[in-house]
């Protein structure tokens, strides 16, 4: 059950972001954002709780490890979206989940499940 389940989106193309918000929202999740910086993300998710999050690494320049560095620190779970290969990211997020860009929708939301499923 996704209901009540919320997901901030933070992507810096805004027609991506758009997709994912309407891909997650069709099947119950409560989407915050999207937004499209490092800062802004990080003042949305500040105090708020949330169950999982999708991070595109490249933020218009800027990489979205900080946000992903938090996000570990809360213990939630969250992909990276991404043109970039798994090989591309920093060492400590080798494990991490990384969808690669254009991000078919099924694999958004199955990848999201299993998140879920781990959490």
């Amino acid at each position: 059950m996704t209901a009540q389940r919320r997901i901030p989106v933070v992507e810096g193309d805004w027609s991506i972001a758009a997709d994912h918000t309407d891909t997650l929202e069709q099947v119950g999740y409560q989407v915050l954002g999207p937004v499209s910086s490092v800062s802004a993300a990080l003042h949305m998710i500040d105090g708020v709780h949330i169950d999982a999050a999708v991070l595109d690494l490249n933020l218009n320049g800027q990489a979205s490890y900080p946000i992903a560095e938090l996000l570990i620190l809360k213990g939630i779970r969250f992909l990276f979206a991404s043109g970039y290969s798994v090989h591309d990211l920093r060492k400590e997020f080798a494990n991490a989940r990384l969808l690669p860009k254009p991000i078919d929708n099924n694999a958004l939301l199955s990848t999201m499940g299993e998140l879920m499923k781990a959490a």
